[in-house]
């Protein structure tokens, strides 16, 4: 019987085991990455806070 299946013995390339290597092999990088990240949600937050509260005062 022929085997049909599409990539046959390609399970190493899936994306989430790519990025996970790729944390694996650059702790620095993924360090930076997270920086980055809760900056710009902390940013994004007191951005959004602040035109609230403008609205508030603007009625």
């Amino acid at each position: 019987m022929r085997d049909t299946r599409v990539n046959m013995g390609d399970t190493e390339r899936t994306p989430a085991r790519m990025v996970l290597r790729f944390l694996a092999r650059h702790p620095r990088s993924v360090g930076t990455l997270a920086a980055i990240g809760i900056t710009g949600a902390y940013v994004g937050f007191h951005t959004m806070l602040i035109a609230a509260g403008v609205a508030v005062a603007a009625g």
